[in-house]
């Protein structure tokens, strides 16, 4: 290799020193002279419009038309007369009636009963039957012993204010309706005749009153047995003494069917 020679240096110059700060001309503010001005302007006073008082239109005063009253007489509305719906009676228990088939000759068994107002009793199903007390005898009311019913009659026992007792007929519109069971009398209406001389009685409880006295060999219609409480045994006839119509008991013994 070739050898090489050393640089030669390059000669410098001395630095020249530059001041920080360069030299200025001082700045010389201008002269200036005020004017004066007025803080608010000058402003003409502000003169308000001229405005014509309001004048309010003239009006005529309201004169009220003169009325003349006329009444009319006064009429009572004419009021429709209430009608009151038409009530459901509440339902009765209704009584039933039945055949006792088994009863044969016999009354059917009786029961108590309670009967409104007073009745007529007669000795048979009707009004053309003997009537007691002179023609007087009446059921008033209150419990009484019913038997049963035949043809629109109900055969009842009841006591007599004066004592004794009664067996007859009242209509049958007198039983309350009260569900009874009601029995038919089925009476035998058999003939018979009485065997000895015997009295005729609507009461076979005390014993009391005669009704008629029925002659010995009588024809009689027989009708059916009872016993008392006492059991003795009566049959219950008819018989048709001086154009009046009995029904009563006789003692069964008495009487031949």
């Amino acid at each position: 290799p070739r050898p090489t020679a050393a640089p030669t240096p390059r000669p410098t110059a001395a630095p020249t020193a530059v001041p920080y700060y360069p030299t200025q001309v001082p700045y010389v503010l201008p002269t200036v002279v005020p004017t004066p001005v007025p803080y608010y302007p000058t402003q003409a006073p502000y003169v308000y419009p001229t405005q014509a008082p309001y004048v309010y239109p003239t009006r005529a005063p309201y004169v009220f038309p003169t009325v003349v009253p006329t009444r009319a007489p006064y009429v009572a509305p004419t009021a429709v007369p209430y009608v009151y719906p038409t009530a459901t009676p509440r339902p009765q228990a209704v009584n039933t009636y039945y055949h006792d088939q088994v009863k044969g000759t016999w009354f059917p068994a009786s029961q108590t009963i309670a009967v409104s107002g007073a009745w007529p009793v007669y000795a048979g199903p009707g009004n053309y039957y003997y009537r007691a007390a002179n023609g007087a005898a009446s059921l008033g009311g209150g419990g009484c012993v019913l038997y049963g019913v035949e043809n629109g009659w109900a055969l009842v026992g009841y006591g007599l204010t004066g004592g004794g007792y009664r067996i007859g007929y009242i209509s049958a519109s007198a039983l309350p309706q009260q569900g009874l069971s009601i029995p038919y009398l089925d009476l035998r209406y058999k003939t018979g005749k009485v065997t000895a001389a015997s009295n005729l009685t609507d009461d076979i409880v005390l014993y009391y009153s005669t009704v008629a006295a029925i002659p010995a060999n009588t024809h009689v219609l027989f009708l059916g047995y009872i016993n008392d409480a006492g059991g003795n045994t009566w049959a219950f006839i008819e018989v048709l003494m001086n154009n009046t119509l009995y029904r009563g008991f006789i003692p069964a013994a008495n009487l031949q069917i």
